[in-house]
């Protein structure tokens, strides 16, 4: 039984520093520009990631990415290969347009 506690008490433990180490990560450009590598997390790399340097390859496509100026999707040509970059528009809203880390908790919520 005591085994069983201890295993518990470590998990916790864990679990507990790795959701510290999560809710302080700084993404560096290098986790925005590698969407396909790692997992992007939104809507962190919304408001951390800044306005993507697309590559005018052969992929050129209409993206939209946020703009933590503006606070809002603004429109590029190139490809989606970034974690602040979406297909269409309503994608950017829904991913980083709810959320304001500058907003007081209580007005995000309309009370």
């Amino acid at each position: 039984m005591r085994s069983a506690t201890f295993i518990t008490l470590l998990v916790f433990i864990y679990c507990a520093e790795a959701f510290v180490h999560i809710a302080r990560h700084n993404y560096t450009e290098e986790d925005c520009q590698n969407k396909t590598g790692n997992p992007c997390v939104y809507p962190d790399m919304c408001w951390e990631c800044s306005e993507p340097v697309l590559s005018m390859g052969y992929i050129r496509t209409k993206v939209y990415y946020f703009n933590n100026l503006t606070k809002k999707c603004d429109e590029l040509t190139g490809e989606a290969s970034y974690c602040n970059v979406f297909h269409s528009e309503d994608d950017c809203e829904f991913f980083c347009g709810i959320y304001d880390p500058d907003k007081d908790d209580s007005e995000s919520r309309g009370n």
